[in-house]
């Protein structure tokens, strides 16, 4: 009903990881830039820094998406709370290799190192993307210094982008000697949320703003720049302007809206830290 409302043909915010929902500000346009770089030039490592919400994953989809368009062999892989026989498997499986049931380690091993010397003769680079690293356990992180030293070998070229919060380079300090480039995510500019709110009410059918320019800026200030953000308190503000008959978003709306916000942030953020606890009870 929310929608219809608006004369919107649907959700402008609920593309979750989907690529069609990507918007290419300044700040991503410049990252694509350098993942690209990377890999073109055959770069052993680069990490992707970015505080929560920013774009982090739906940037790694849409980099896959285009590596996978041009015939690259790429895999996207989330090792978070794995261990090594886990991401391994996975990376396997991402790469069109199915592992044999309870394969040893050393088995999986000899796999990966085949399937990298594999598309090395044919003349590819093979991309591991690696994403929430901030969540990875330290077995995880010494399966990716391994894989960094199987990739040292001129046989077996790849690159190796790891991705996740700042507090992920504390968790992998051995591996910063190695890091060939640095990308950091930042928040963003008032430009580019009013140019990702336009952009986004057009794809679900509405040219005419709904939000006012005061409004825009209230919800840019109050969600910090941040993209999940900037949709958790658009789509709530389209819910309560359908259900009080409001013609236009203004500012008021978004205040009055932003402690909610803050509330599920709240209680995501409990929720998150008792999954923590309990994995590291049960490890």
């Amino acid at each position: 009903m929310k929608y219809s409302y608006w004369g919107l043909k649907g959700s402008p915010f609920g593309f979750g990881l989907d690529p069609k929902g990507f918007f290419l500000s300044g700040v991503h346009e410049e990252a694509l830039a350098r993942l690209e770089f990377l890999v073109h030039q055959r770069r052993r490592l680069g990490v992707l820094i970015g505080p929560a919400g920013c774009g982090k994953s739906l940037l790694l989809e849409v980099f896959a998406e285009k590596l996978r368009r041009a015939g690259q062999p790429v895999a996207r892989i989330c090792p978070a709370g794995a261990q090594c026989a886990e991401l391994l498997c996975d990376l396997l499986i991402a790469l069109g290799r199915l592992p044999k049931p309870r394969n040893p380690v050393s088995s999986l091993w000899q796999q990966v190192g085949d399937r990298l010397r594999e598309a090395c003769l044919i003349g590819q680079s093979v991309v591991i993307l690696c994403d929430q690293m901030e969540s990875a356990t330290q077995d995880i992180w010494q399966t990716i210094n391994r894989l960094l030293g199987y990739i040292d070998r001129p046989e077996c070229a790849a690159t190796v982008v790891l991705a996740g919060r700042s507090q992920m380079l504390r968790l992998g300090h051995e591996l910063l000697s190695k890091i060939d480039l640095p990308i950091q995510l930042e928040p963003w500019e008032l430009l580019d949320t009013q140019q990702y709110l336009q952009e986004a009410l057009r794809r679900a059918g509405r040219i005419e703003p709904i939000f006012t320019p005061e409004g825009v800026q209230r919800l840019h200030e109050l969600s910090g720049g941040i993209p999940r953000q900037i949709n958790r308190l658009a789509e709530l503000a389209l819910l309560a302007g359908a259900l009080e008959g409001f013609s236009q978003i203004g500012p008021e709306i978004i205040e009055a809206l932003y402690p909610q916000l803050s509330l599920d942030l709240t209680a995501a953020g409990a929720i998150n830290t008792m999954w923590t606890a309990d994995n590291m009870l049960t490890r």
